[in-house]
């Protein structure tokens, strides 16, 4: 077997990281991901503030004659715009009838006088249940809020009726709040909490996810126009198969490193905003870390299975499988928070296919012991080597491959003939 030129792999891969970091497709997939975190983070936030800019008012009937009498000024207090008038008010609604109060206001509801209606039934204090009516009752951040009000007087109401001291009662039902503490071996300790722990292994998988899928599809698609241009042939040419085919792997891994980067600044700023980014920060060089390798992985297997593809749509299934498959982490997410160091967890860290997802998730949730990690790069690396062996194998023969797509048997024949 003849020895691979190293130069020669060196400036292939240059050549490929040149020409694919300096496309449009690249740099608008490099730049459209955190955009669209972004967007989905903060624009929301935006939108709600201008949608609060002025005084919502609700219709409500007191079936009890007295819980509703103050809750204006129970909301005034509460909640106010930015030119201190009251975020919310009541407007009590005559009627005998709770039947007969949402009669005679639905038509406000829908003219959008009234944003909607709450019932208080006479009984409220032993069924401790209360009605809404609106066109739409998925809004909870409005309706919430009143409801709580209402909640707040119907006790009120019974402290009064039962004598019950009402700075005694608030200090007694007091919420108790619990604080998560994360442990270390080195003696460290850590206040942590539910969401930053989700955020966090999401986040990171997200992530691994991403590099793969992206860099994957820029990989296959630019084989397939190399092999459709017949420029592949003038590669080859000066340079054998297998160190075109590395050549590329190093390349696209470059790309993956300029993905990384741009993960560790985005989340460097997002950490100034938002706490969870901060915790998340620590963790990113290692998170790049597998990510890479991951990339590394799924980039030899593509790079075999996108040779023997013969048009658009088939390179974009093989590329669709692999970022099935590199999402399929996700599903553990909630095993993972309750029993990171369990046996599921451990399994899962030496399937190939979700290494370096996993091992990601593990070491931010709950460090492995440090043998386990090296472990579990070293089996990585073995499974890179070999999945890049079996690939160069099938590259070599796909690649060259014109106007039809290799049949299993030709790849198991590709693979046997060493």
């Amino acid at each position: 077997m003849k020895t691979v030129n190293l130069s020669t792999v060196l400036s292939v891969a240059y050549w490929e990281f040149i020409e694919k970091i300096r496309t449009k497709a690249f740099i608008i997939s490099l730049l459209i991901t955190p955009l669209f975190v972004l967007i989905f983070s903060v624009v929301p936030a935006l939108l709600n503030n201008l949608q609060n800019d002025r005084t919502t008012q609700f219709g409500v009937w007191d079936g009890t004659n007295g819980i509703a009498r103050n809750l204006n000024d129970s909301l005034a207090a509460q909640k106010k715009l930015a030119d201190g008038t009251p975020r919310y008010r009541l407007i009590i609604l005559d009627a005998k009838t709770a039947g007969q109060a949402v009669d005679s206001a639905k038509n406000r509801v829908f003219s959008g006088e009234l944003k909607g209606i709450f019932i208080i039934p006479p009984d409220v204090e032993k069924t401790r249940i209360t009605e809404y009516y609106g066109e739409s009752v998925g809004n909870e951040q409005e309706i919430s809020p009143v409801q709580s009000a209402i909640e707040q007087s119907v006790i009120a109401h019974q402290l009064s009726k039962y004598s019950i001291d009402r700075n005694i009662y608030r200090e007694i039902s007091r919420r108790i709040e619990s604080r998560s503490i994360k442990l270390s071996k080195d003696g460290s300790q850590q206040k942590t909490e539910f969401l930053e722990q989700f955020f966090g292994i999401y986040g990171s998988i997200m992530i691994v996810m991403m590099m793969i899928s992206m860099t994957g599809q820029i990989m296959t698609r630019s084989m397939l126009e190399e092999k459709s241009n017949r420029i592949i042939e003038i590669l080859l040419s000066s340079c054998r198969p297998v160190e075109l085919m590395l050549g590329k792997l190093l390349g696209l891994g470059g790309l993956g490193l300029a993905q990384g980067a741009l993960w560790i600044i985005v989340a460097a700023v997002s950490s100034v905003f938002f706490p969870v980014a901060a915790s998340f920060l620590g963790f990113l060089p290692i998170i790049i870390g597998y990510a890479l390798l991951g990339y590394f992985f799924y980039a030899a297997l593509l790079v075999g299975l996108g040779s023997t593809t013969a048009t658009e749509q088939e390179a974009q299934t093989v590329t669709g499988y692999a970022i099935m498959i590199s999402a399929v982490p996700f599903v553990f997410i909630l095993p993972l928070l309750q029993e990171p160091g369990g046996v599921l967890a451990l399994v899962l860290s030496y399937i190939p296919f979700l290494t370096s997802s996993i091992m990601c998730a593990r070491i931010f949730l709950q460090t492995p012991p440090w043998w386990e990690i090296v472990f579990s790069v070293i089996w990585l690396l073995l499974w890179i080597v070999l999945v890049t062996i079996i690939s160069a194998k099938i590259f070599r023969v796909g690649i060259l491959a014109y106007g039809k797509k290799m049949t299993l048997k030709e790849i198991i024949t590709a693979i046997k003939a060493g």
